[in-house]
């Protein structure tokens, strides 16, 4: 069972609330300052109109009676809650009260991302990430439905995994958020396929060991169907995805569906790049579960742009807990490790000459930092023991110190020169 470096303490979870405060503010006077283009979709007029019919009438459409050409055809509004909290929206402040409530769903889905992000990873990371996977996605932040789905999707994707890799149970507690989607937004079908790639990752890893464990997540599984059929539709609202997704000959005429084009789209291009360079480079390890859910999240972006979402903010969330794994460095321990640090003793309070050995501290933090970045996957026992190492408090520097400099080691001497690397590491790990 992997571990994830991570940090409980007040500070650590003062930190993670400023973060996820800030990413909401700014998500937020970002979209403030483009009202205008979160009205730029004609949806939002019918889905409005939808809402308003159904808070007057007290009933859901079965047949269509907005259209000339469909008229009195069976029809589902099968974004019906969706359509209702839109309408409630222009009924208490018109356009102004849609683009606020529009606005809120999507500042919360960055608090929640920046939330999720800040337990494995640096505050300062956490932030940047929460608010760049956001603005990737902005090419569908319009008013419609979908947007009161993104907190689900976020809490839905990173609780399943966080459950799957630490082998527990599903939380069936997330039964009641699939419910909610399913009557928000016909997207809630995805909520199986996250499921059932975290139920793959425990499959993987356990394999038939743990078969009380599989039947759980089985369990949770079906749940998850019967769930979603609490909704005015029943079972005609999972047909859907279907009918839209495969057998409606209007899908390709309508932009979203389209494929990704990167002539259109080239910060999303290169941001898709950038990913994939830094996969290679950073050599990270996710399992085949993981691996075969960006396959899926990629795909499905690359086939019909409008799930732009589904890739930028569902694969940074379950990479999230590797990177900060296989390097310690990012991760919100080794942040909470140096504020501890940096809290032992200040340098006014040491005695004189101690400054030195200070500095001499900070060097071997950045060195071992260093040397898990360098690192293989073969070597992230050393890394993960050299940084132990370097993680003596300062609190207690005095004594470490004077033990280091007891044993001869030179306090200056760069533990990551190649020639000495291998022989002075062992010496460090004899003495630790």
């Amino acid at each position: 069972m992997s571990t994830v470096p991570s940090a409980d303490g007040a500070d650590a979870s003062r930190m993670r609330l400023i973060v996820s405060l800030l990413a909401a503010a700014l998500i937020f006077a970002f979209l403030f300052l483009r009202a205008s283009a979160m009205l730029g979709d004609p949806d939002s007029w019918w889905h409005i109109r939808v809402g308003l019919d159904i808070i007057a009438t007290g009933s859901v459409p079965t047949s269509d009676t907005y259209s000339h050409s469909f008229n009195g055809q069976p029809w589902i509004a099968k974004e019906w809650l969706s359509q209702v909290l839109l309408a409630l929206a222009y009924r208490a402040g018109g356009w102004n009260g849609v683009v606020l409530s529009a606005a809120a769903s999507i500042s919360l889905a960055a608090f929640l991302l920046a939330w999720q992000f800040g337990k494995v990873l640096k505050p300062t990371l956490a932030l940047a990430l929460a608010l760049g996977v956001t603005l990737l996605s902005g090419s569908v932040f319009t008013a419609r439905p979908h947007l009161f789905t993104l907190p689900i999707i976020v809490v839905w994707t990173a609780s399943l995994f966080r459950a799957a890799q630490a082998g527990r149970p599903p939380p069936f507690q997330l039964l009641v958020l699939l419910w909610l989607w399913a009557n928000l937004h016909a997207s809630f079908t995805l909520g199986f396929v996250i499921a059932a790639f975290a139920g793959l990752a425990i499959l993987v890893r356990d394999r038939l060991s743990r078969p009380r464990l599989l039947v759980q997540w089985g369990l949770f599984g079906a749940s998850c169907v019967l769930v979603s059929l609490v909704n005015p539709y029943g079972i005609k609202a999972i047909l859907a995805t279907f009918t839209v997704a495969g057998a409606n000959e209007a899908v390709p005429m309508i932009g979203e569906w389209r494929p990704f084009n990167a002539a259109r789209t080239p910060g999303n291009e290169a941001a898709l790049l950038l990913m994939l360079l830094g996969l290679l480079i950073a050599g990270l390890r996710i399992g085949l579960a993981k691996a075969l859910f960006v396959l899926f999240a990629l795909h499905l972006y690359l086939v019909h742009e409008r799930f732009v979402y589904v890739f930028f903010l569902l694969v940074p969330l379950i990479l999230a807990p590797q990177i900060a794994e296989q390097h310690p460095c990012l991760s919100i321990g080794a942040w909470a490790s140096q504020r501890r640090d940096g809290a032992g003793a200040s340098p006014a309070a040491l005695p004189r000459g101690d400054g030195g050995r200070d500095r001499h501290h900070r060097h071997r933090w950045r060195a071992a930092c260093r040397s898990c970045a360098r690192s293989g996957p073969g070597d992230l026992g050393q890394g993960r023991h050299r940084l132990r190492q370097a993680e003596r408090p300062v609190g207690a520097g005095a004594q470490f110190l004077q033990s280091r400099r007891d044993a001869d080691i030179p306090r200056h001497q760069d533990v990551h020169r190649r020639p000495d690397r291998p022989a002075l590491s062992r010496r460090l790990c004899e003495r630790g």
